[in-house]
């Protein structure tokens, strides 16, 4: 019987306007992630962006867990360049 790995998850629920242009600036980004790594963003509503970062292997090698805040810290850091780039083009 296969060890099931255990994996570390995070969730962020951000609420924006225009989060279907903000999705399609930052999903290039999932491109070039670690093989262990999975970025995902949906649109959970008109104005709600859910993305969810999951690391496999934590149990194996728990530096992972940075991992998973680096990558929470980047998406966040490009989630907020695509909010402001989205508004000042508005203005």
């Amino acid at each position: 019987m296969a060890e099931e790995v255990a994996s570390c998850r995070a969730v962020l629920e951000i609420e924006v306007d225009s989060a279907d242009h903000i999705l399609a600036a930052v999903d290039p980004d999932n491109l070039t992630a670690p093989s262990h790594v999975k970025v995902s963003c949906v649109i959970a509503a008109p104005k709600k962006l859910r993305c969810t970062v999951t690391v496999q292997g934590c149990s194996e090698a728990p530096e992972r867990v940075l991992t998973l805040r680096n990558t929470l810290d980047d998406l966040l850091m490009h989630l907020g360049v695509a909010a402001k780039t989205l508004g000042s083009i508005r203005e």
